[in-house]
């Protein structure tokens, strides 16, 4: 008898997604054990991810924190491989320019100074080039990296026979938007007829057509060349003719009587993870309307909006949960803030934090102060409170939003002394370990070593010493 095997190709056990942090990995993600009995998180960026909201709510300011964290991360930007993977992205509204997106990599440790411009690392095309175009050009372009040398990279993720699962280099593209994206049939029925014409009347069902083509093929063109693309598309009411029709709901967390504009249905159902920004308001303090987080003693003007409050969900996730927002911090001027948006989080659900309101320090960093005024100063400054602020919050998520870790799960008080019990050095562990996962090829010259969050848990439990310390 046959075996089914011999008719049909099994897919990888597991489908690796990129760690990005920032709050964003816990509920898209799961854990999955390594070849040392480490816990490794498969969650962040997907292939294909999409990203929406009304104008002003930073939707691209996210799309670019996507992929420049995966690309600071899984990009190789020391050029370890002898293979960078560029960032590209199409700008359908002709607003972006590289400086930009240079400015908002300085952030990242392995991206800042390196002149991505100049190095073709970063590559913006505008409405020069129509939107098909551009797509086809992608699809070439895809093909032509998989006949390359190298292409493929080893992830610490095992197959079902203890082999490492290997993957295809990344490479990052953002679509800013979607709704915008120009299409040549259409343009051409511009061309041909005037404002207020009938012949424009078909114009909406030509570009719904095109764009839906288009989102038919992304999950094979990007899952099969390596393409992690993010696609923002404009959030705007419906439109009801008929007062007394039924209203319809794209996604059940989508707010009644809204819809994307400009896009197909199926990009709702094609993307393998689609955020929602819900709203930005200016984050200040109540009583002076100062930044709630200033920069610096210089950074207290009265007035001053360039700290947001970005509220983001999950509309639909293949990997995670869905409907449940959370707040991230961004600056106008520096983009998405990683360690702000995670002190932010633990703070205002009080977790892993002690003192009171003026003066206060995490439970994992306990010698260094902070307080409101000072804090995002510090973060900046100091790499172990960025490395203890990402444990606390990604603590904080697990034990928020998973079920089934009652046995292990602990707070960041008791995981620091117990820890610290069975010999473990917090000052070696928030200085030289890091949480996310990296290909083997970028990982053997990075000098940090891999400490999940769940490896920390599993330490506590007994379960688990880290492979590194029983060799040390």
């Amino acid at each position: 008898m046959s075996n089914a095997t011999d008719f049909f190709t099994k897919v990888a056990k597991i489908r690796p997604a990129l760690n990005i942090g920032c709050l964003f990995d816990i509920p898209t993600g799961a854990y999955h054990t390594g070849k040392h009995g480490e816990s490794i998180l498969s969650g962040g960026l997907a292939h294909f991810t999409g990203v929406g909201g009304k104008g002003n709510t930073y939707k691209t300011t996210v799309m670019h924190f996507f992929n420049l964290s995966a690309m600071n991360r899984y990009g190789d930007p020391q050029d370890l491989m002898g293979n960078p993977s560029p960032y590209l992205i199409y700008d359908s509204e002709n607003s972006m320019n590289p400086t930009r997106v240079e400015h908002l990599a300085d952030q990242y440790d392995f991206l800042a100074g390196l002149g991505l411009d100049e190095l073709n690392r970063v590559i913006i095309t505008d409405t020069t080039m129509s939107g098909n175009s551009y797509f086809d050009m992608l699809k070439k372009y895809g093909k032509d990296k998989i006949g390359g040398k190298g292409v493929y990279i080893t992830t610490p993720f095992l197959n079902d026979k203890g082999e490492n699962i290997k993957i295809i280099t990344p490479t990052f593209v953002g679509i800013d938007s979607l709704s915008m994206m120009p299409i040549d049939s259409v343009d051409a029925i511009y061309d041909k007829h005037g404002i207020g014409e009938s012949g424009l009347n078909v114009e909406a069902m030509k570009t719904a057509a095109a764009k839906s083509q288009m989102m038919m093929q992304m999950p094979k063109v990007t899952s099969a060349n390596g393409l992690y693309v993010t696609a923002t598309a404009h959030l705007g009411n419906e439109i009801v003719m008929d007062q007394y029709a039924p209203s319809k709901k794209q996604l059940t967390f989508l707010k009644q009587d809204t819809k994307f504009k400009r896009v197909p249905e199926n990009y709702s159902f094609l993307t393998n993870i689609l955020w929602c920004c819900l709203s930005a308001n200016v984050l200040q303090n109540k009583s002076d309307k100062t930044p709630l987080y200033p920069k610096d003693g210089g950074d207290r003007m009265i007035g001053d909006v360039d700290l947001q409050l970005i509220t983001i969900q999950a509309l639909r996730s293949k990997g995670g949960a869905t409907g449940l927002p959370f707040e991230l911090v961004a600056s106008q001027r520096d983009g998405l803030l990683v360690g702000l948006s995670e002190f932010h989080y633990i703070k205002t659900r009080k977790y892993g934090i002690n003192g009171n309101d003026r003066s206060y320090a995490l439970d994992l960093y306990p010698d260094v102060a902070l307080s409101r005024t000072s804090v995002r100063g510090i973060i900046d400054a100091d790499a172990k409170l960025r490395r203890a602020l990402e444990i606390t919050s990604e603590l904080c998520q697990i034990s928020t939003l998973w079920k089934g870790y009652d046995d292990i799960m602990c707070t960041p008080e008791t995981l620091y002394k117990d820890i610290k019990a069975l010999g473990g050095d917090w000052d070696m562990i928030l200085s030289e370990t890091r949480g996310y996962w990296q290909p083997t090829e970028i990982e053997k010259k990075n000098p940090l070593k891999f400490l999940s969050t769940m490896d920390l848990l599993n330490w506590r439990a007994g379960k688990y010493t880290p492979y590194w310390l029983k060799k040390k």
